[in-house]
């Protein structure tokens, strides 16, 4: 796992003896994908590589199946090539966003110099959005995110094997707690933790029956409403939630504490 800055000649940082050569001290800015945080130049993990994808997928569940919402049908999609974040933002990234002056930091379960690499969470809509903005990308669709999670007709990101906590952060495993983003083996789309650890926020505004008259190419709900889409599951929700189909909601203005952010472009 990347965890500190390994090279002497960077912009903003200094040579730090004491760090044994392993961590840099900054004094005000540090070179690119890092954040001068706790006086040390740490490097973000979350946020940084992006997988590519878009093409046609069958979108929703198949009626009959157990936790399956009558409403979320199956449906083809066909979508534009896309990228997103391989990672959910992690607190060092996030920090980035809150040092610019554009974001603010989440009103508790935030310590960047704790847990810079643990996935920024307690976030609204509006915040997540915030974020996504400041790095010049946004957020995902609905079905870019289910596209990206799910492989075929597989119930979960990594297959049909019933989740265990060696393949997802979710309600037995870590109570009240998260992993750093990039711990667990990838999806087979070689995403990290796409199910479980924290709901990941997407642009869509909620409506259970959406799908019903929903565009086949890239299809977004931008019809207003009280609350926008949650996707993925985290460390304290059940089983159910991490199936590739599966959709929550929230309202958008209030910070959730099991939500987090992945963006996309």
């Amino acid at each position: 796992m990347k965890r500190a800055l390994l090279v002497l000649a960077a912009s903003g940082c200094l040579d730090a003896p004491g760090y044994s050569n392993t961590m840099y001290a900054c004094d005000e800015a540090c070179p690119t994908n890092f954040t001068c945080t706790g006086g040390t130049c740490v490097e973000a993990v979350g946020g940084g590589d992006l997988i590519s994808l878009g093409g046609t997928f069958t979108m929703g569940c198949a009626a009959g199946l157990p936790g399956c919402n009558a409403s979320w049908i199956e449906h083809e999609v066909e979508l534009p090539p896309f990228a997103i974040q391989k990672d959910e933002v992690d607190q060092a990234a996030y920090e980035r966003c809150v040092q610019g002056g554009v974001c603010v930091a989440p009103p508790a379960l935030y310590d960047p110099v704790a847990r810079p690499h643990a996935p920024v969470r307690n976030l609204s809509y509006e915040a997540a959005d915030r974020y996504c903005s400041f790095i010049e990308m946004r957020l995902p669709t609905e079905a870019e995110w289910e596209h990206a999670a799910r492989t075929g007709a597989e119930l979960y990101p990594w297959g049909d094997a019933m989740p265990s906590c060696s393949l997802a952060n979710y309600e037995p495993c870590t109570p009240d707690d998260t992993l750093d983003v990039d711990q667990l083996d990838p999806s087979r789309r070689g995403l990290h933790h796409v199910a479980g650890n924290v709901r990941e926020w997407v642009f869509d505004y909620y409506r259970d029956d959406y799908y019903a008259s929903a565009p086949r190419v890239d299809p977004k709900n931008t019809t207003e409403s009280g609350t926008r889409v949650l996707r993925g599951g985290s460390f304290e929700t059940a089983e159910p939630t991490l199936r590739v189909w599966f959709r929550d909601q929230a309202d958008r203005t209030q910070p959730r504490a099991d939500a987090g952010v992945r963006c996309a472009k």
